[in-house]
């Protein structure tokens, strides 16, 4: 049950980190001005820097023996931290657009069920491999 968990946080901190940069990339597209040469991708390539505090919080949940209960209370705190930014920055954007009405709820319940999981409890969890 734990490895699926940690599947879906992986799955969620990867797609946390990407979105930035699909989106711009998305929005220049659609624009008609695609990125033309190097400088133009390492522009887009910094929207990861972006989405990297909103995917950090699952990504750390997902390592194995990072977020470890009681054995390492500092993983636990930064991965509750990261966790906390992205609910706090999805409610101040609302949820008015279409797809916020649905992927936000999502994502905070996904991000909800991790912190309770993981990141709350101070007991110990067995070791995965």
């Amino acid at each position: 049950m734990l490895n699926v968990l940690r599947l879906a946080a992986l799955i969620l901190g990867c797609t946390l980190t990407v979105a930035p940069l699909y989106l711009a990339l998305q929005f220049a597209y659609g624009v008609g001005e695609p990125p033309r040469g190097y400088w133009d991708m390492l522009y887009y390539f910094s929207f990861l820097l972006l989405g990297l505090p909103f995917g950090l919080g699952p990504l750390l949940i997902s390592l194995p023996n990072t977020v470890a209960g009681a054995r390492t209370p500092v993983a636990r705190t930064v991965a509750g931290a990261f966790l906390l930014v992205t609910a706090t920055t999805l409610v101040f954007i609302g949820f008015e657009g279409y797809v916020t009405r649905i992927a936000s709820p999502a994502i905070m319940l996904m991000e909800g069920a991790l912190f309770v999981l993981f990141v709350w409890p101070a007991r110990p969890f067995p070791r995965i491999a």
